[in-house]
């Protein structure tokens, strides 16, 4: 009877455990439009990482895309994670957060779309998938 009173104690604390998601979150994207200079538009985004985690992927080279969810899954091919281990050595960080690199062409092209400010913003409020090995993270923003 004692043990049964030991696991039902025991399930009742672990399934009212709140989830672990607020050690990470995203804090911050940009859209940095740079078509008149040439050269590919960049989306900056700034992760909260207070347990360091994702930079320990990250340093690790385990970090191989990054992917907004509110495009369609043919559309994310044109983002493209740029991983500054490879060219710095280190990542870009901050004490408590991550700034990840996106480059794109995506909303450069007037071809069959021309964007608006809103149009851009809007498609960046969504949440963020991190592709960590095998395994994809969903980010959501802070609150």
């Amino acid at each position: 009877m004692k043990k049964l009173l030991c696991l039902f104690i025991f399930l009742f604390l672990s399934c009212n455990e709140s989830p672990k998601s607020k050690n990470y979150c995203v804090k911050k994207i940009s859209y940095v439009n740079q078509k008149q200079k040439l050269i590919p538009s960049i989306i900056q985004i700034e992760i909260k990482d207070s347990e360091k985690s994702i930079l320990k992927n990250i340093e690790m080279g385990k970090l191989t895309n990054v992917f907004l969810y509110s495009l369609k899954k043919e559309d994310r091919y044109y983002f493209r994670y740029i991983d500054e281990m490879k060219i710095k050595g280190k990542p870009n960080t901050d004490k408590q957060s991550i700034k990840l690199t996106l480059i794109t062409g995506y909303f450069d092209s007037e071809i069959y779309h021309k964007w608006t400010k809103e149009e851009i913003e809007k498609i960046l409020k969504t949440d963020i998938g991190l592709v960590i090995g095998k395994d994809t993270l969903r980010l959501k923003k802070c609150n």
